[in-house]
């Protein structure tokens, strides 16, 4: 009997214990499935926070796409504090021909954006800018034909090929930003030239006046007659003024010496290679600072004819 109780009672215990173990697994069992739960609700959790990632990662790489083309096009429209002074504050110059290149690439930037409200406030602000640059542009170009115009000592080829020539682009930009602006210009060069080369022509002929009253010609028929006899030998050196390789042209200066001679054919031929000389160098250099054939109403041929009727 006393074995029985002894048994009955660690059956007692064994109960209890395993009434603790059930009360464990139970707990365990709640426990493991709160902690499913909470997986289940951070594993998608985690997927939003991926599919965030990914969306904010597509929006950084359509951006980075975009950072190029519109730094590009806010440089293109913007207008640069250091442009805008040169263009105000200062005199034409050297300084003046990149500038100017990258001030019109700006300025058909903002004309090409016309319906970008931020183009059209610039716009206001370029125009002002190409109003100035037009207006200095305007007198710098007409001051360097002043001395054409005043002294006629002034070497024209220097002065087109030296002057001229290099600051070409700046009056590119008149013919296509200021038309007005550059037809003036082109009027001015044009009546400069005409009146220096019709002085200095004038000047010349009367030059080589003088040399031929110096060496008077008899009356000569060209051929002779049947039964005739020709009265003076034919001077077959005076032929040598034919061709354009021969002797040198006679200078304007060698009518001084009231000693110096020369025959009317050399006079003919100084006359007609000094002429030559200055239109085709005239032609050369001309088309190229004008661009005239932009404007079919100015051609070089019309400059040509004003400068021959200064020989009349």
């Amino acid at each position: 009997m006393s074995q029985v109780r002894v048994r009955a009672k660690e059956y007692v215990e064994l109960h209890d214990q395993v009434q603790t173990s059930v009360s464990l697994l139970d707990s365990l069992e709640t426990f493991l499935s709160t902690f499913q739960k909470d997986l289940s609700s951070v594993s998608g959790q985690i997927s939003e926070l991926q599919d965030r990632s990914k969306d904010i990662e597509n929006r950084l790489k359509s951006r980075r796409r975009i950072e190029k083309p519109l730094s590009n096009l806010l440089s293109d429209m913007t207008i640069p504090p250091s442009l805008a002074t040169l263009i105000l504050d200062t005199d034409v110059g050297e300084p003046w021909i990149p500038a100017i290149d990258d001030f019109e690439r700006r300025l058909d930037a903002l004309k090409a954006r016309s319906r970008v409200k931020a183009a059209r406030d610039l716009a206001e602000v370029a125009e002002g800018l190409r109003i100035v640059a037009a207006t200095k542009l305007r007198s710098f170009f007409l001051a360097l034909l002043q001395p054409v115009r005043t002294n006629m000592s002034a070497n024209m080829q220097v002065i087109q090929t030296s002057i001229f020539l290099k600051y070409r682009p700046l009056f590119a930009f008149l013919q296509r930003q200021a038309v007005s602006v550059a037809q003036e210009v082109q009027r001015a060069y044009i009546g400069a030239s005409r009146t220096y080369y019709e002085t200095g022509f004038r000047r010349y002929i009367r030059s080589l006046g003088w040399i031929k009253a110096r060496t008077p010609e008899r009356l000569e028929t060209i051929v002779v007659g049947a039964g005739e006899k020709q009265d003076s030998p034919l001077d077959a050196e005076r032929l040598g003024y034919a061709k354009i390789d021969g002797p040198s042209v006679i200078l304007a200066y060698m009518a001084d010496d009231k000693a110096h001679k020369e025959p009317i054919e050399a006079v003919f031929r100084s006359l007609f290679l000094v002429l030559m000389d200055n239109a085709t160098a005239e032609k050369q250099t001309a088309p190229c600072f004008l661009l005239l054939r932009s404007y079919p109403l100015i051609r070089l041929g019309l400059m040509t004819r004003n400068l021959l009727w200064g020989l009349n």
